[in-house]
């Protein structure tokens, strides 16, 4: 399976009061970003355009631990030390497409 990055995975956890956040670094994962926009329109004719950018991160079952990613999560890009690049983005959409042949087992995650 085709890789070209690292991520660092961020998940909120509650211990009473207090938020906790449990780091994770992913690598090796495929990372493409999708940059467009969107056409909103109503009945009453009001035109709006919006930024509809997405990040497309594909973890392979190998370089899975013992965290999954799930909905609400943070995920930002890393390089191979962990030291993250640009901005995180937070997880709209997981699918788990571990089955199959065992070369091609991975999570498919859309970000935001």
């Amino acid at each position: 399976m085709f890789t070209n990055a690292s991520c660092k995975l961020s998940r909120k956890q509650r211990n009473g009061r207090q938020a906790e956040f449990v780091q994770v670094l992913i690598s090796p994962v495929y990372w493409e970003g999708k940059i467009g926009q969107r056409l909103n329109s109503n009945q009453n004719g009001v035109h709006d355009v919006s930024q509809a950018n997405e990040i497309i991160i594909i973890i392979p079952e190998s370089s899975l631990g013992d965290i999954l990613p799930e909905k609400d999560d943070k995920i930002a890009r890393c390089d191979e030390n962990g030291n993250c690049i640009g901005a995180s983005f937070t997880v709209t959409h997981v699918e788990d497409f571990r089955y199959g042949s065992p070369h091609v087992r991975h999570i498919e995650i859309t970000a935001k």
